[in-house]
């Protein structure tokens, strides 16, 4: 990238002035996020060779700052080095595969959008427009339709989950019938076990909510997961939570309503067939 110009518009790097300063004034210079330290071994002021593929040969880098991300979109794992440094070595100057515009108010996006395109549009090298958000997400699409593929199993999860629940809460009802016949003997009201019953569905479904979704909370910003690159500062957000939280009370009504109106609507004599 353009080191002076990238770093202006993205204050989110943050890294000492002595190796920003360092890294402006070297041609071969490299910062790389934190990450990469541990990962790789790697140490501020060390050379690293990294072996081409689309660009062929060895690629020397000298490690003149590490950056810490303000925001964890910016991604803690990526080596920016400069521009010029890869336009000597590929002995084509001016290819860049996309230009980075900082605008002034978002509402103004569109329209700036559509006058660098029509600008470009019967050139050469068209160009094609767009909010990081959407260029991001452009990546995740290359694994194909991401979104209707966790849709389905998610649904599918949802629906083993419910019969495994609707399952476990019948059996517990139907074993419990003489308990239920007693409660009624000594005076327990209908109503009362409709609630006991549904208590009982809203302990399972609630319990598996918060060990399932506390644990992808927790778990993701433990392991540091960015969907190698493709997702940094992946988390799970305040309404991925509610909607957990209110499919887990979704599956509560489906799994304990019909063992519910069961238990209050036993006749008192047919319950006690079944005390031993």
């Amino acid at each position: 990238m353009d080191a002076e110009s990238y770093l202006k518009i993205y204050p989110e790097i943050v890294l000492p002035p002595e190796q920003r300063d360092a890294f402006l004034k070297d041609r071969t210079g490299a910062l790389i996020g934190k990450r990469l330290l541990p990962q790789f071994g790697w140490k501020l002021g060390q050379n690293v060779t990294l072996q081409g593929t689309i660009f062929p040969g060895d690629w020397t880098f000298t490690v003149d700052g590490v950056y810490t991300p303000t925001d964890p979109a910016i991604g803690d794992d990526v080596l920016i080095f400069h521009h010029e440094y890869f336009d000597e070595r590929i002995g084509r100057a001016g290819i860049a595969g996309w230009y980075i515009v900082e605008v002034d108010d978002p509402a103004h996006g569109p329209a700036i959008a559509k006058a660098i395109d029509d600008m470009f549009r019967n050139s050469s090298a068209p160009t094609k427009t767009g909010t990081e958000r959407e260029f991001q997400a452009s990546f995740a699409t290359m694994w194909g339709n991401v979104s209707f593929l966790m849709s389905t199993i998610g649904l599918a999860v949802v629906f083993a989950i419910l019969l495994v629940t609707a399952n476990a809460m019948m059996m517990s009802a139907r074993e419990r019938t003489g308990e239920i016949a007693v409660l009624k003997t000594v005076g327990f009201s209908d109503r009362l076990l409709f609630g006991l019953v549904m208590v009982e569905a809203g302990a399972m479904a609630l319990t598996g909510a918060v060990l399932g979704l506390g644990g992808a909370k927790l778990l993701y910003p433990a392991i540091n997961f960015n969907g190698m690159g493709f997702l940094p500062g992946f988390a799970v957000t305040t309404s991925t939570l509610v909607i957990g939280a209110l499919v887990a009370v979704g599956l509560m009504l489906a799994s304990g309503l019909v063992p519910a109106l069961r238990a209050a609507r036993l006749p008192v004599v047919q319950a006690l067939r079944h005390v031993e």
